[in-house]
């Protein structure tokens, strides 16, 4: 299991943050809750068990933000 965790600016948790309230798409804001959960430490299990994804799922997620951004 990989433990990486993404390191967000204030900048950049706080635009997650409102793409998590505001998004309109479910799957936006389930992205942008798989971001701030694994700034605030949560494994990629932990995130796709809590998300209600498959961990494959979750784990290319975070993967994707942490090489795009």
């Amino acid at each position: 299991m990989n433990v990486y965790h993404l390191s967000l600016s204030r900048e950049e948790e706080e635009t997650v943050e409102q793409m998590y309230q505001h998004a309109k798409k479910r799957r936006l804001r389930q992205r942008a809750l798989m971001v701030l959960l694994s700034h605030q430490g949560y494994c990629q299990k932990e995130i796709a068990q809590i998300v209600g994804v498959s961990y494959p799922t979750a784990r290319h997620y975070l993967h994707a933000d942490h090489l795009y951004g």
